[in-house]
């Protein structure tokens, strides 16, 4: 099966994609002519440097000011090789592109991939992917790999893997303009992300199949949604959109209309739970309903979430409304529509696992559900033993902490999501960083490091290094049910810790699955909450206003809010470097919290942040794959530590990295951090 054949066709109708076809071909044409880039026709060569609107600028790559005067001032350098690559539109000129990449890096003394890539790509658009980040052209290469396509290991080479995947956009696209395929990258992740099937799911193990599937059949099927999945979180935005959507398929003649995909399970029982799919088939059910149409399965289907209800109540409504608006007295021809002509691509999955690895469920536009939802499915599924009261409450504890309140943001925002926060820096790339490893982005792939063993009745641990977990679970168990309130532990803030706070656990700790593993994750929200949103609260004065001041506000700049309660960075203290900082930085805090309390963490706070922030001083640019391994140094000392004597040697290796900071400070750009620079001194 073609890739085309899976996902829907990409639509490149906007102000993006028209500039790009409309400016690239000129790019090219001044390449052929060999003109200096300061005889071009001054709008283009403004769209080529400066322009947010065209694919190609040097300013969306990331260029400075000056390193695109440079550019400009030495193009003569450029002109044999882009002349070569764009008389050979067909051909991959792969010297003449690492020619230009290594004269780029050459003459602005810097290695910048993603913005040399958008160089070349603006010359041989046939051959190279217009991709803003090397950072997003690995996760679609990696997400092309996935499923099933037969792509070489070249590493951290950008250029062959732009290549590599313009390629096989081409082969599966053959009938495509160039110029479209040009802007086919930029899209296609999300179509993968979405609705991909492929045939590495087909062929398995038998494990999973997947067919097209009408909207009438699959509403026939004996499904039901299961106690691991989320509510029904759909609002009447996200129905406008499908329903529109079909209604402008419909109306434009269009015999087929592809929804998206669905996962389910085959259970036991030989019902089918809906792994992925619940938000599109629980509006075309509403939608069934409204339009007269008999079907019974909205009866049958139980929601258990409060929020479902209401959503359900309210887009009911709402979807009555818009049937008035469009079909008034007609319904039944676009239900008769949406029932035998829009399809799914159904996947069925027998193993369950398999499915919450697969577990891809969208939102109105077809967006990823976040990867920590993953997890919750999974951790629910492992709670077979509790009772479903305990199971609702570890959805709703864990739904809250998706859109946490903490009102007044800056950006009037009142919802923060913490979980998305710490699964992706804190509590991932603290573990990653604990085992001397380097920390990247929390992908999917990467759940595992979230998944333990089962303690129940029905689960027996597997092997001997597994004892000690078993040990501190039914200690923490009998202590919960006898001793709290007779015997104390040792707290972590110095006034004692919140009635949510887990004293039994740590962040780098073996997860047990289920409610434990719920615990866990509520702990190091409290935590994040305390140390990193409510920066006016009476506990961790000190270090709450040298975080605000040192990581969030170090230009001076003012913020306008009505409370201090939650700030965000601002100024210098936003740019992409520095925010890959902060969050290393919060990850060493929370590490040194978690283990030593408010003691260690009043002491070690300040030369944590000299550690880490030195790296801003002493490097003019700071990248999240430098960031990446960091820490590694830090963190080995505060696990190795114990007590607060042994922690010294932060002390030690601050003084040793001084040395090299006072050398270097004066020779890179500090723009915008005399705050940082002072406290330095």
């Amino acid at each position: 099966m073609k890739l085309k054949d899976i996902l829907p066709p990409i639509n490149i109708d906007d102000d993006w994609g028209r500039s790009y076809k409309e400016y690239i071909p000129r790019f090219i044409q001044y390449a052929k002519e060999r003109k200096y880039i300061k005889e071009w026709d001054p709008i283009d060569r403004n769209h080529f440097l400066s322009s947010v609107n065209c694919v190609s600028s040097l300013r969306q790559g990331n260029f400075y000011h000056n390193e695109r005067e440079i550019i400009q001032n030495s193009w003569d350098e450029f002109i044999k090789p882009l002349e070569v690559i764009v008389t050979n539109p067909d051909k991959f000129c792969k010297d003449e592109c690492y020619e230009i990449v290594h004269t780029i890096k050459r003459l602005i003394n810097s290695n910048k991939p993603s913005a040399s890539l958008r160089f070349l790509a603006a010359f041989q658009p046939s051959q190279l992917c217009t991709i803003v980040s090397v950072r997003y052209l690995d996760e679609l290469y990696y997400n092309l790999q996935k499923v099933g396509v037969d792509l070489p290991n070249y590493c951290g080479d950008t250029i062959m893997k732009s290549n590599c995947i313009q390629s096989f956009i081409k082969e599966n696209y053959p009938e495509v303009d160039v110029l479209d395929l040009g802007t086919y990258p930029w899209r296609i992740n999300d179509l993968l992300n979405s609705n991909y099937v492929s045939n590495s799911i087909s062929n398995n193990q038998n494990n999973v199949t997947a067919r097209i599937c009408s909207v009438k059949d699959l509403l026939g099927l004996k499904l039901n949604i299961p106690s691991y999945q989320r509510p029904y979180r759909w609002d009447k935005k996200n129905v406008r959109q499908l329903l529109d959507d079909i209604n402008n398929s419909k109306n434009s003649g269009k015999q087929r209309y592809r929804i998206g995909s669905v996962i389910l399970y085959k259970n036991d029982s030989g019902d089918y739970e809906i792994v992925d799919g619940q938000q599109r088939i629980t509006t075309l059910l509403l939608l069934a309903k409204k339009c007269g149409s008999e079907n019974d399965l909205l009866d049958k289907l139980e929601y258990r979430n409060l929020d479902s209800k209401q959503n359900i109540i309210n887009n009911f409504t709402y979807i009555g409304e818009w049937i008035v608006e469009h079909y008034q007295g007609t319904a039944s021809i676009y239900w008769e529509y949406v029932e035998n002509n829009c399809e799914f691509v159904v996947v069925e999955v027998n193993d369950l696992s398999e499915a919450f690895q697969m577990f891809d469920s969208q939102n109105g536009r077809g967006k990823d559900l976040e990867t920590y939802n993953l997890l919750k499915a999974y951790h629910i599924r492992a709670m077979e033993q509790d009772a479903y009261e305990v199971k609702v409450a570890c959805d709703k504890r864990w739904e809250a902490a998706t859109m946490y309140d903490a009102t007044p943001t800056i950006d009037n925002d009142p919802n923060i999501d913490i979980l998305r926060q710490i699964f992706d820096e804190q509590l991932y790339r603290g573990r990653i960083w604990s085992k001397g490893k380097e920390a990247h982005k929390f992908k999917k792939s990467d759940i595992d490091e979230f998944k333990g063993f089962t303690i129940d009745k029905n689960h027996s641990i597997d092997f001997p290094f597994q004892n000690p977990y078993l040990l501190q679970y039914l200690t923490a168990k009998f202590y919960n049910n006898i001793l709290a309130g007779t015997t104390a532990v040792q707290t972590r803030f110095k006034n004692g810790d919140n009635e949510n706070i887990d004293p039994f656990v740590n962040i780098t700790q073996q997860i047990v699955n289920g409610k434990a593993f719920f615990d866990y994750v509520e702990t190091y929200v409290e935590i994040y909450k305390q140390l990193f949103i409510h920066l006016k609260g009476y506990q961790l004065k000190e270090f709450k206003e040298f975080y605000y001041k040192y990581c969030l506000n170090y230009d001076g700049k003012l913020i306008e809010a009505e409370s201090n309660e939650c700030f965000k960075p601002v100024g210098y203290a936003n740019r992409s470097g520095d925010s890959y900082l902060r969050e290393a930085y919060k990850t060493t805090v929370l590490l040194l919290f978690d283990k030593f309390g408010e003691r260690g963490l009043n002491k070690y706070y300040e030369v944590l942040y000299k550690l880490i922030y030195s790296e801003r001083l002493i490097n003019s640019q700071v990248r999240r794959d430098s960031v990446a391994k960091l820490p590694i140094r830090y963190v080995s000392i505060i696990n190795h530590s114990q007590n607060l004597a042994d922690l010294v040697d932060l002390e030690e290796m601050w003084i040793t990295k001084k040395s090299e900071c006072d050398k270097q400070v004066e020779k890179n750009d500090t723009k915008g951090i005399d705050n940082i620079k002072s406290l330095f001194k």
